[in-house]
């Protein structure tokens, strides 16, 4: 059956904005917020750019809710289904036909239009379960993905609608346990799969008791390995900190070249030529500071690299001999060290 034929085209349209139109009740243009949106993909859906309306409407079911939204999860089962989802297309129409159902024992009074997509919702629903094959995943007790041949994995706890023939439903997807198996459908069946359990792991094995430690004589020193450097590091502390404090000086003397650069250029686009003359001559003894100035940090620099590299390449490793005090049944016994 063709869902795309022009009378089922306009009566979705005008379904569409009669849902989506304003009211006159004070809580009427609840909707508005999301109209915009639901045009730019009633456009795409006219226009047969079915994913291009799918990826519109659908965020915008989401935002609204299974029980606000339900006029649009009616639009979204008939752009699936023409698409060729029948899965997402038949869970749309369910939560269409479930909030129908909510309303309608309510008490609420349903208007001709959605008994009108009540109707034509439950025919392509009642179609698809026929002409389609349904395997109902069971969920278990921990989440785990499942993929129906190259389709996009889902987690368990769904129906997915298949076409009748057979088909590999890979349970644990992207997991090292992944297992696949192989099922034949007919049109209308129902088959109900459930993950296998996980595999659970080897008890831990009880590690052996150790045998007892072995007790040896406290000693009376120990040797400890140190390292001795050059100098302190303060020093280089000191430098480093003079390196980055003479940077202020070239930085201001570089601003104030840089100032009567802009003063010269100023000068000499009003045709002010003395004081252009003279800017020049005091250019050039600022641009001589500034370079002397940034001979400071340049020569800091490279001394303060030099320290540190004599610092870290100059290590000198010594063994100390600390006197250890350690008791005994008769007492104590303690031991002298020395460096060496």
């Amino acid at each position: 059956m063709s869902i795309r034929s022009r009378s089922e085209l306009a009566a979705l349209v005008v379904c569409a904005l009669t849902f989506f139109a304003p009211s006159a009740r004070a809580d009427g243009d609840a909707l508005a917020q999301w109209r915009e949106r639901f045009k730019v993909g009633m456009d795409r859906y006219t226009a047969g750019a079915l994913g291009d309306a799918i990826a519109v409407w659908e965020p915008v079911y989401r935002e609204m809710g299974a029980k606000a939204g339900y006029r649009l999860a009616y639009n979204l089962g008939i752009a699936y289904q023409e698409q060729g989802d029948a899965t997402r297309a038949a869970e749309r129409f369910e939560a269409f036909l479930a909030e129908v159902d909510a309303r309608r024992a309510a008490g609420d009074t349903l208007e001709p239009v959605v008994l009108h997509e009540e109707d034509e919702g439950r025919k392509r629903l009642a179609d698809l379960v026929a002409s389609k094959g349904r395997f109902k995943i069971v969920a278990g007790p921990q989440p785990v993905a499942i993929q129906i041949d190259a389709g996009e994995p889902r987690l368990a706890g769904f129906v997915a609608y298949v076409a009748p023939g057979s088909h590999t439903v890979t349970f644990g997807v992207g997991s090292p346990d992944a297992k696949s198996e192989q099922h034949d459908i007919k049109a209308g069946e129902l088959v109900e799969l459930t993950p296998p359990a996980p595999v659970a792991p080897p008890p831990p094995v009880a590690p052996h008791a150790p045998p007892p430690p072995r007790v040896d004589p406290p000693p009376t020193t120990r040797v400890e390995h140190t390292f001795e450097r050059p100098f302190s590091p303060i020093i280089l502390y000191v430098g480093g900190a003079l390196t980055v404090a003479s940077v202020v000086l070239p930085a201001v003397t570089y601003q104030h070249m840089a100032d009567l650069r802009s003063q010269y250029a100023l000068a000499h686009s009003e045709n002010d030529m003395n004081q252009a003359s003279s800017i020049v001559s005091e250019y050039g003894d600022s641009r001589t500071l500034a370079y002397l100035t940034m001979a400071v940090p340049i020569t800091l620099g490279v001394a303060t690299a030099a320290l540190t590299t004599w610092f870290f390449a100059d290590k000198r490793e010594r063994d100390i001999l600390v006197p250890i005090v350690a008791p005994t049944n008769n007492g104590a016994i303690g031991g002298v060290g020395g460096r060496f």
